[in-house]
Formats: structure tokens, C-alpha cells, sequence
């Protein structure tokens, strides 16, 4: 929180280094009651809250932050930002960031931070015109062309992303995060490929670094397209263990959520509550696991003419947090899942409901297309009635396998260790078992492999669950012209690809511990 630059607050960043919340609490309390709209005093004192557990009270503070933005410099309206991602305020934090004076003093690392926060919050074209000031601003900042090649590639002009990403190598040889979106970003050939860089990184990279990762699972990709499958599996596994030791991942709280959500949420606990009144929006939750098809089904959906796409939304969590009153990681954990015997399913559906109005931009359906809603299908499903939940399905080794080869920012920590994967997969579908149990016909499974093959037939399935009528034109998913901010941006590029084969095949003696740990449940 130094990084405010107030002197007047020295003292409490101490007592932030040292985790000394009680202490910070009282300080801040103190300057607040002297000075109750202080900006940066109110997102030190949310920070706080978060810390103690008080996720309302946080939320509250960030919220009068927001309020007094407009006299706030650009330092402090960045934090505010900054404060209100955390807490799942995309709307306060769009506006926050238009302000002119923010976008008329901001040094271009600033507006990189901006234009990143826009992206996660959905607002990719503002994010645009944020990092395209940057690179204005100065040329030569290698990571505003890394990140302005990450929005180009979102929005489908590879191309353009691909110039990007080569002139960010080009400022800073050591930009790890740029070689790795390149490896992804196109089929690499023998006439095309960047192995040769690669490998000069990797050389010069210290093991543990943060860049190895990215260095290393571009490095797979990129022999992966060519062959080169024993050099490939080598880096995938120097990728997986340096990013397995970098991320604070539990597995064993991992598998007991998914055990307690089964055991907590029975047929009687997860009985809908009715929302008074006509809902203004129809969600539709695409749920599953990671790399299992749900971008691909999104599309489809989103190419309807009564259907807003919402991307990949934290939304129904966000509201979750409230009604708790506890924060958490992700899209729910062990504590909010110990409290939801006590919120009322109404207000959080009126909450939520609310809260996605804008989203929705007039439309009746939308999709909130959360992979790690499966965790949360007991919950909606009570508090939302008219919540329509499709559940992609694809092959067992094909998606723990694409999970293993997919370098992910945050979620998925089970991902880079076989028998974790292995386990987590397991657990997940014994949590969907149980849901199709509690829940009969409330949600649709739809398989990967039906989907490219027959799409018509399988999309009037989806439609027809959801209350929608076909629309044949659904199927040309390159009409949709919203961005994609998933792993998967490359691959729905293009039009529903049929000639998908199982890309585990080349590693099958190395993958033996993930493929005998899922047959043994069988």
C-alpha cells in the first residue's frame, strides 16, 4: 500500500508489513474520524476489513473510495481500481478509469495496470484505448506492445498480436510472458517456430524465476507442433514443477470442498426459493471442467439473437461473498460454504440478478460462462429457479491432459502434477453425479465429441433446454465478434474444428500415472 505515496501514512504501512491489522484498524479508524471521505485512508482501512474477514465492511469502504474519485489523483484512482477488482466491482471500476484526469496525467506503466484491470473486467475495447495511449506515450515500453498484443489477440487480429509480441521481444529479450503467448498464438511449422529463443531464454533464466514457466510451457507448445514430443515432454515437466512451487495450491482442501459440497447441499437444502416478480435476465451457467469445450458452447450460444455472451464471470461468487460475509479465492471455498446455510436465497438472487443487469445490455438469456461453477450448481440452483445449467463433457484423458498442458494465470492449481489432476478430475465428477442426483433435469450434460461432430443436432438439444428457439446461423461461431479472454482464444478462431485428435496419444507412456489413476476408479 506504500506505493500511495503519502508520507502521512508511513506508519500504518508499517504496521501493513508487519500484518499488524488490529493496529492498522485502530490508526485508520482514527484518521477516518478526522477526515471520514480520505480516499486512500478508506481503501487502506477495505484492505484491512479483508484481512479481519469483513468482506461487507470492505466492500463499503472501496464503494466511498469510488465515490470520491472524481477529486482523486491518478495514483489513487489507479488503487481504488485496483481495490474494487479485488472485490468483483467491474462497473465502479470502468468508471473509475474513464475519468479524464487519470487518462490525461498516467505514466504508461500505469496505464498498462489500467488497461489489464479494464480487460478483467470485461471492458477489452477501453482496455485498447488505455495501453494504445501507452505505447503513445512511450514507444519504447516493452510490456504496454506485450499487453496490447494480448487484447489484439482477444478480440481475434492475430496478425496485429503477433506484431505485438515480436516488438515486445524485440524492447525487452527477456519478456518471458510474450514467448508464450507467440507459442500459442498460431501452428508452429519447421519454416515457423521460435525453439531456437526459447531456448536462449530458458538458458539465461535462473531456475524458480517467474518467467520459467511461461518459458517453458511455450517451449512445449512450440515442440509439440513440431514432433519433437520427448524434447516437448521434458519442458512441460521443468514448466509444471517450477509453477507447481510457485502457486500456495491445497490440494487436500481442494478434494474436501468438492466432499462437503456433497454432503452439505442434500435434495432438501438445494430446494429452489421463488424470486418474486418476472426475472429481468435468464442465466445460463456453462459449468465444467477447464479446457472441456465450455468456450467452444459459449459461442454457439452467444451467436443467439435473444443471448448476451458474459464470459468467463465471477458475478454469482461476487454476490456470494456479500451474503457470507466472507471473502474467498475463486468461485467459492470451504467457509462460505459452512455460512450459506444462513444467507437468504432471495436476496442473493436479487443481488445477483441486479447485479449482472448491465451485462446483460437489454437482452433476456445470459451466459455466465464460469468453468469452477460447478462448485456453485446447489447454490444457484436455490436461490436462481429459472437458472439453466449446461455441463460440458469431454473424454476423461483428454481433458486432464489439456488441463496438464495449459499454463493457467490463477485457478486450476491441481494442473500441473498427474496424480492431482487425476484426483481433482475424479472428485469433480462425483460432485456432478451428486448434483444430477439432487438436482434431475435441471442440468444438461452436453459431450465435447457430439458437439464438433453433430453441432445442429446437439445445439437445438441446448436451445431447446434453455427455453430458446434454434437459430441456424448460431453455428457460424465466427459471427460472434465478442472477444475471448480464455485459453482458448486461439483455438475457437476459425469455425467448429472436427478434425480435433487426442493430442495425449504421443504421451501415453508418460501420462501412465494420470491414465492408471482415472481407470482405477472406474
Amino acid at each position: 500500500m506504500s506505493a500511495f505515496g503519502f508520507d502521512r501514512f508511513s506508519a500504518i504501512d508499517d504496521l501493513f508489513a508487519r500484518r499488524a491489522w488490529a493496529d492498522a484498524a485502530k490508526a485508520l479508524d482514527a484518521m477516518l474520524g478526522k477526515e471520514p471521505n480520505l480516499v486512500d485512508a478508506l481503501l487502506r482501512r477495505s484492505t484491512v476489513h479483508l484481512r479481519q474477514g469483513e468482506y461487507r465492511a470492505a466492500r463499503q469502504c472501496a464503494l466511498k473510495a469510488y465515490a470520491g474519485a472524481a477529486q482523486a489523483s491518478p495514483p489513487s484512482l489507479l488503487a481504488i481500481a485496483r481495490q474494487l477488482m479485488g472485490l468483483l466491482e467491474h462497473d465502479a471500476l470502468i468508471e473509475v478509469l474513464r475519468l479524464p484526469q487519470f487518462r490525461a496525467a498516467a505514466p504508461a506503466m500505469a496505464l498498462v495496470e489500467a488497461g489489464s484491470l479494464l480487460s478483467g473486467a470485461g471492458a477489452h475495447a477501453e482496455a485498447l484505448e488505455l495501453l494504445n495511449l501507452a505505447v503513445t506515450r512511450e514507444p519504447r515500453h516493452a510490456t504496454s506492445h506485450y499487453f496490447r498484443g494480448n487484447l489484439q489477440m482477444f478480440m481475434g487480429d492475430t496478425a496485429e498480436a503477433e506484431r505485438e509480441f515480436e516488438l515486445a521481444l524485440t524492447l525487452e529479450p527477456r519478456l518471458a510472458q510474450a514467448s508464450w503467448a507467440l507459442a500459442g498464438l498460431r501452428r508452429n511449422s519447421l519454416e515457423r517456430n521460435h525453439v531456437a529463443r526459447i531456448q536462449q531464454q530458458l538458458a539465461a533464466v535462473k531456475p524458480g524465476a517467474a518467467g520459467e514457466p511461461f518459458l517453458c510451457f511455450a517451449l512445449f507448445a512450440e515442440l509439440h507442433d513440431l514432433n519433437r514430443h520427448d524434447e516437448a515432454w521434458q519442458a512441460l515437466e521443468r514448466g509444471s514443477r517450477s509453477k507447481r512451487r510457485q502457486i500456495g495450491y491445497d490440494h487436500g482442501a481442494g478434494l474436501a470442498l468438492l466432499k462437503q459440497l456433497a454432503e452439505v447441499c442434500t435434495a432438501d437444502f438445494v430446494q429452489s426459493v421463488s424470486v418474486d416478480g418476472d426475472s429481468p435476465v435468464m442465466p445460463i451457467f456453462i459449468v465444467g471442467m477447464h479446457r472441456s469445450g465450455t468456450t467452444l458452447l459459449e459461442r454457439i450460444l452467444g451467436g443467439h439473437s435473444q443471448v448476451t455472451d458474459g464470459g468467463e464471470s465471477y458475478a454469482f461468487s461476487a454476490q456470494l461473498k456479500w451474503a457470507t460475509d466472507h471473502n474467498f479465492p475463486g468461485a467459492l471455498d470451504a467457509e462460505a460454504l459452512r455460512r450459506s446455510g444462513d444467507i437468504d436465497p432471495a436476496d442473493l438472487a436479487q443481488r445477483y440478478l441486479a447485479s449482472v443487469r448491465t451485462r446483460a445490455r437489454g437482452r433476456p438469456f445470459l451466459t455466465e460462462k464460469l468453468p469452477s461453477n460447478f462448485l456453485n450448481i446447489g447454490l444457484i440452483a436455490k436461490a436462481l429457479p429459472q437458472a439453466r445449467f449446461l455441463h460440458m463433457v469431454r473424454d476423461p484423458v483428454d481433458t486432464c491432459f489439456s488441463n496438464l498442458r495449459t499454463l493457467f494465470t490463477h485457478a486450476c492449481g491441481y494442473s500441473y502434477d498427474q496424480i492431482e489432476m487425476a484426483e481433482y478430475f475424479l472428485g469433480y465428477r462425483s460432485l456432478m453425479a451428486h448434483w444430477h442426483r439432487v438436482l434431475p433435469g435441471r442440468v444438461l450434460d452436453v459431450d465435447y465429441a457430439r458437439l464438433v461432430a453433430d453441432p445442429e443436432t446437439v445445439a437445438r438439444e441446448v436451445f431447446d433446454h434453455c427455453g430458446l428457439a434454434f437459430e441456424h446461423e448460431t453455428l457460424d461461431i465466427d459471427r460472434n465478434a465478442s472477444s475471448v479472454a480464455t485459453a482458448s482464444t486461439a483455438q475457437v478462431r476459425g469455425g467448429i474444428r472436427r478434425d480435433h485428435k487426442a493430442a495425449w496419444k504421443p504421451y501415453e507412456r508418460q501420462l501412465q500415472p494420470l491414465i492408471a489413476r482415472l481407470a482405477a476408479a472406474q
